[in-house]
């Protein structure tokens, strides 16, 4: 839902042209048609459930709003596959609203897929506000049913409330045939497009362990990566010279953040001022922490604690995909 009680259009973005006139606009994917022809004739098709879907980049451009569609072969073995996927808008209980979306003209082309790798389609759709009224039945939909191009395919239901056109044999998108990988990767999230909080901590004896939460508020995709910047603000709203420790554990590998709501998350933990030296502290009060993306500090965040400011008490861990919590 809006923040006024709307709900959001299903097509990820404000599209104001005419389906016809998307086709045109349509970023086919690079064809692996290479390692396709060069594949042992042993490769069998991808099977009926070998293939797992879920979103790529969104991204709207020119008033177009552009989705990638990815297919991932979770058999285990190397498998072809070849075709559009067929995707609509369903409802919460799984049925169909209004018509597929449309293949476009492009040829399609055989993908070899290696055990864990993805193919991608690029869908684009109409915003159903742009329909003259009594053509579109703007309907609120529960996602997206993805059926991949493969012999006896289970659909692929996926999670994005919004609205869809429910008026039988009406088009308002466009999908391409599969191409190999995921896409091209978002651009890295900017300050603009995020917002923070901080999810409810969990304390133990001697650390507080507290979820910082980076939300999406933008309809475009981005990625985060890393360790954000933190500092702590003390009671004159002066950055404290806290020394911040990074936990590290596992690959800084790029996140991407969905739009409107998609989350990144990482945790901060405090350590109780108490189980250190005086002498080696110097203790004090923080009233408020932020965190800066590309450079550009978020809205401060009110936190009540305590921080040693001549040596790290204070430490982060690399960002990691949706909300982290206890």
């Amino acid at each position: 839902m809006d923040e006024d009680g709307g709900v959001r259009p299903l097509q990820f973005g404000r599209c104001a042209v005419a389906v016809a006139a998307l086709a045109a606009t349509v970023v086919v994917p690079a064809w692996s048609s290479a390692s396709a022809a060069a594949a042992p004739a042993s490769v069998p098709s991808c099977g009926p459930r070998a293939l797992e879907a879920s979103f790529g980049a969104i991204t709207v451009t020119h008033g177009v709003a552009s989705v990638v569609l990815v297919l991932t072969n979770t058999s285990g073995r190397s498998c072809l596959v070849s075709g559009v996927p067929v995707v609509r808008a369903v409802d919460e209980r799984g049925q169909d609203l209004g018509a597929a979306a449309s293949p476009t003209t492009a040829a399609p082309q055989r993908v070899l897929l290696v055990a864990g790798a993805a193919a991608s389609s690029t869908m684009l759709v109409r915003d159903p506000n742009t329909f003259a009224a009594g053509t579109c039945r703007p309907t609120e939909a529960w996602g997206l049913s993805i059926v991949p191009p493969t012999t006896g395919a289970v659909a692929n239901l996926l999670h994005r409330p919004g609205l869809a056109c429910a008026a039988p044999g009406l088009v308002t998108a466009l999908v391409s045939p599969l191409g190999a990988g995921r896409g091209l990767p978002p651009s890295p999230c900017t300050a603009s497009q995020l917002s923070e909080s901080f999810g409810q901590p969990m304390t133990t004896i001697a650390t507080v362990f507290t979820p910082l939460v980076l939300t999406n508020a933008s309809d475009i995709t981005c990625t985060v990566r890393g360790f954000p910047s933190l500092a702590l603000l003390g009671p004159t709203g002066r950055r404290l010279p806290t020394p911040v420790a990074h936990h590290t554990g596992g690959a800084l590998r790029p996140i991407w953040v969905q739009p409107d709501g998609g989350q990144a998350s990482t945790t901060v933990t405090f350590g109780q001022v108490s189980v250190f030296p005086v002498s080696s502290c110097h203790a004090a009060v923080v009233v408020a922490a932020k965190v800066a993306i590309a450079k550009r500090w978020l809205t401060p965040m009110f936190v009540a604690t305590k921080a040693c400011t001549a040596r790290a008490s204070v430490g982060i861990s690399p960002l990691v995909p949706g909300a982290a919590g206890f």
